[in-house]
C-alpha cells in the first residue's frame, strides 16, 4: 500500500528539497524525525506526493516513471507531524 501526502504541492512548502537519486543517499540525507516524499506530476498537471518508505517502494516508482509519463518533481524530506497532518494512511 502507498501512502501519500494531501494536497501534494503543499510538500514544497512544508519539505526540504533533498539532492540525490539513491534510495540509500535520501534515506542519509534524512534528519530526525523526518520522512522521505517523492513528489511527481501526470500530464494534466496532476500531482502526487508519495512517501518512500522502502527500498522496495523507491524501486517500484522508479520502474513506474519509466513506463508511465510521471515527471519526477523531486525528493522532500518532510517532518513526521506535518507528514501526518496531510497523510492518507497512518505514518509507519
Amino acid at each position: 500500500m502507498t501512502t501519500h501526502y494531501n494536497p501534494p504541492l503543499k510538500i514544497r512548502e512544508i519539505g526540504r528539497l533533498l539532492k540525490g537519486n539513491r534510495f540509500s543517499e535520501l534515506r542519509d540525507a534524512l534528519g530526525d524525525g523526518e520522512l522521505l516524499f517523492e513528489l511527481l506530476q501526470e500530464p494534466g498537471n496532476v500531482y502526487y506526493a508519495i512517501l518512500i518508505d522502502s527500498q522496495a517502494t523507491f524501486d517500484e516508482f522508479q520502474k513506474l516513471s519509466v513506463t508511465h509519463s510521471y515527471t519526477k518533481e523531486g525528493y522532500f524530506a518532510v517532518p513526521w507531524s506535518d507528514a501526518e497532518d496531510g497523510a492518507d494512511d497512518p505514518l509507519p
